[in-house]
């Protein structure tokens, strides 16, 4: 064959397929659900529960190529009186196509000046996964609010404002369970997010009248993009989280920072407390040193010794708790003699001297003002006497001989030693340490530091006859003298003399059981 010939039958080819190729659109519904049928169910209603009735949900299956498209009409209902709807469908006979399955709803019979609709269509339109959806059935909520107008401030806080567009991003739940349309583990985001375009004065502040949200929470946050296309919004200001009723008057403010996520800082605990009694619990308990750190806004604490650039819009940034007094300046720029410097702390600790939520702040200052807030809370649980619980077993989880130390204040060191167990009684040794480790504690000052201890930790003395601290302590040592008897509701303590030997000087010590 010639290949003129040849090139004019792959032409004519071509053009048939062309003029054969066509869309395609056809109903498949099925009257009953059968075993393998997929059921999606739900209710469409306020968040105070008003339903909204005769709302068209259906499910399409498209799909298309080069030589056409084929569209499915799969399920189709409306809402009843209640506000529910259920329809039903064969999934698996579609599923080797390569098509997609779309669970609509048509809401344009829903009042776009009394609620609030985040698309301009008025309509719903959410992707199903075909895998693992034969004989389920997915229930998918949607609640839509009321809308309020309402008036919101945007503060420029002094920062440089860039060519592009900005706006007012508010995200608030519009229902629940549309997770199970998706695949199994997928996080269920039944939210959505409105956008309110605003113009910022560079020197100035910004007032808009926005539609909110009734009866949800609105987060409000200042968003930026370029000018450039298919560019995705970035935020520029914390979080304002309000809550708003049909009788809301209070005018919303919201401060304009500039902080990208890269410039955001985070107070992260660390995984463990520091305790007095060794590294036996992930909680902490009153004077356990509890330790935080700062991250970055990715909560990424691997950084290196380098200042970090997250800390760079930033004049200081200062920890505070809510149920302490003082504060801590974790970062701070200062001006010298030699010039201007920065010092930062990437770890600090404290201690809480009782139990209950505390909530532990990071704030950041520029110019004198809070820019970026972070926070965390932590529970402390009260323990007993030294914030051990005998319930939890030895105070070492490796058992055996070991010594933890802790310094609990300024003028002592302790070292608290678990030795061994005899007749299911838990019991370890308190003594006092040099606080250099380089010559031993005189008995008069190791006496007193326990005595301190004790007097810290609120035990008071009990009543018991000395000379027959060998009838109620199961393990008391060899050769130890009874000083002084303390107890609490679950635990004995003795303070001890041990009397000087050829290779130790006489000291005190605290012997301390388990009833």
């Amino acid at each position: 064959m010639k290949a003129t010939s040849l090139i004019n039958l792959i032409c004519i080819l071509m053009l048939t397929a062309s003029l054969t190729s066509c869309d395609k659109e056809e109903d498949d519904f099925i009257k009953e659900p059968t075993a393998t049928s997929t059921i999606i169910t739900g209710r469409i209603c306020t968040p105070e529960g008003t339903p909204f009735a005769d709302i068209p949900v259906s499910v399409d299956y498209e799909w298309r190529n080069i030589t056409g498209s084929l569209l499915k009409h799969k399920a189709k209902g409306t809402t009843d009186k209640d506000g529910i709807y259920r329809i039903f469908f064969e999934i698996s006979e579609d599923t080797g196509a390569g098509g997609y399955y779309y669970f609509r709803v048509d809401m344009s019979n829903i009042s776009p000046d009394k609620y609030i609709m985040p698309f301009p269509d008025r309509k719903l339109d959410f992707f199903v996964s075909n895998s693992n959806k034969e004989g389920k059935t997915l229930k998918l909520n949607i609640t839509v609010p009321r809308k309020k107008l309402t008036e919101i401030t945007v503060v420029n806080d002094g920062f440089n404002i860039t060519d592009g567009e900005y706006a007012v991003a508010n995200t608030f739940s519009y229902g629940d369970n549309w997770q199970s349309l998706y695949y199994e583990g997928a996080e269920d985001n039944s939210s959505v997010t409105t956008y309110e375009p605003i113009t910022i004065d560079k020197t100035g502040n910004c007032r808009i009248t926005a539609p909110l949200a009734v009866g949800v929470k609105n987060s409000l946050q200042i968003v930026y993009r370029n000018n450039e296309p298919l560019t995705g919004y970035s935020p520029v200001s914390d979080i304002k989280e309000i809550n708003i009723t049909d009788t809301y008057s209070d005018e919303v403010r919201i401060d304009i920072n500039n902080l990208s996520q890269s410039y955001r800082f985070k107070i992260k605990p660390t995984s463990r407390p520091m305790t007095l009694m060794g590294e036996d619990y992930t909680i902490a308990a009153p004077l356990d040193l509890v330790s935080f750190r700062i991250t970055d806004g990715y909560a990424n604490d691997k950084v290196g010794l380098d200042m970090p650039s997250f800390i760079e819009p930033y004049d200081s940034i200062v920890w505070s708790a809510k149920v302490l007094p003082d504060t801590y300046k974790v970062y701070s720029k200062y001006t010298d003699s030699d010039g201007e410097g920065k010092k930062l702390t990437r770890q600090f600790s404290t201690y809480f001297y009782h139990e209950g939520q505390i909530t532990n702040y990071l704030k950041g200052y520029k110019n004198n003002k809070v820019i970026h807030t972070d926070s965390t809370t932590i529970i402390v649980y009260n323990r007993d006497f030294m914030c051990f619980d005998w319930t939890k077993g030895n105070v070492s989880l490796t058992g055996g001989s070991s010594c933890v130390y802790n310094r609990l204040d300024r003028m002592y060191e302790y070292a608290v030693t678990h030795t061994s167990q005899k007749d299911n009684t838990r019991w370890i040794s308190i003594s006092v340490i040099p606080n250099d480790n380089s010559h031993p504690v005189s008995a008069e000052k190791a006496k007193a530091g326990l005595q301190y201890l004790l007097s810290q930790n609120g035990i008071e003395k009990g009543s018991l006859n000395l000379s027959t601290a060998n009838e109620v302590f199961t393990c008391l040592p060899s050769g130890a003298n009874p000083v002084e008897f303390y107890e609490n509701a679950s635990t004995r303590i003795l303070l001890v003399h041990m009397p000087a030997t050829e290779y130790a000087d006489d000291t005190y010590s605290l012997h301390v059981e388990s009833k």
